[in-house]
């Protein structure tokens, strides 16, 4: 499986080096299916929640089994103060019709920031 990353880790971004760290590969740019939408939860977080666009990003080989992958990203942002319930790792349609692993905002946090204002108006990475 590979994995499928659209803000601070990708490439020349400031979170890329834990998936250097974890030995993933960069196979490609690529966008997910028309089914999702980036939004900005604040500070220098995006995550994807359900819509209609496509979201660009790049696209990683997994040579690492998944529980490594999850366990590396939560306990970074548990060190950087994120919510661990935040994101959930989980399989998601690419635009050529594949499947890919990628960080989605978990539907209970998305009510969360809306109940409270809703997304954040900084400017994306």
């Amino acid at each position: 499986m590979n994995f499928f990353t659209y803000g601070t880790f990708r490439r020349n971004q400031p979170r890329h080096y834990v998936l250097a760290q974890l030995g993933l590969s960069y196979l490609r740019d690529a966008c997910t299916a028309p089914v999702w939408e980036k939004k900005n939860v604040g500070g220098m977080y995006t995550g994807l929640v359900a819509g209609n666009t496509s979201v660009a990003g790049e696209l990683y080989r997994l040579p690492t089994e998944r529980s490594a992958l999850n366990h590396a990203i939560l306990y970074m942002n548990m060190v950087e103060g994120t919510h661990l319930d935040m994101f959930k790792l989980t399989s998601i349609l690419l635009d050529n019709g594949t499947e890919a692993l990628a960080y989605i905002l978990t539907p209970a946090y998305t009510e969360i920031l809306l109940q409270n204002g809703g997304f954040s108006a900084e400017p994306m990475v």
